[in-house]
């Protein structure tokens, strides 16, 4: 079930993917309420969140938790405490430097390797 507060999990289900889309829901909250000038329950942005996973392991941890989840007093514990591993910041920082360079950075020829040692 979707909704206008919150969009689906688009993936990857890693540690900065689900970084990126917690801050998504955090800014979905806010200009929701900034509109509506009406503050969303705990209960309510868990129950949002919730709603909108849709990747097969996070819909079976949902369906599996909701009740407890749904007992929670913010929305921080869901999301940060429960949603996130404790070493998620150590998991992106290792995504990160395991990115490889897109096009455009050229590794040199041979050639000029050979070249660049007689000099």
């Amino acid at each position: 079930m979707s909704n206008n507060i919150v969009s689906p999990f688009p993936g990857p289900l890693t540690a900065n993917g689900l970084k990126i889309w917690l801050g998504a829901c955090e800014d979905g909250f806010e200009n929701y309420e900034d509109a509506h000038e009406k503050k969303l329950t705990p209960k309510t942005r868990i129950r949002l969140t919730g709603a909108v996973l849709t990747e097969p392991q996070m819909t079976e941890w949902w369906a599996a938790g909701k009740v407890e989840l749904l007992a929670l007093e913010t929305w921080e514990l869901f999301a940060k405490d429960r949603f996130m591993s404790v070493n998620w910041k150590m998991d992106a920082l290792h995504q990160f430097y395991s990115c490889n360079q897109a096009s455009g950075i050229s590794t040199p020829s041979p050639q000029i390797l050979l070249s660049a040692s007689v000099l």
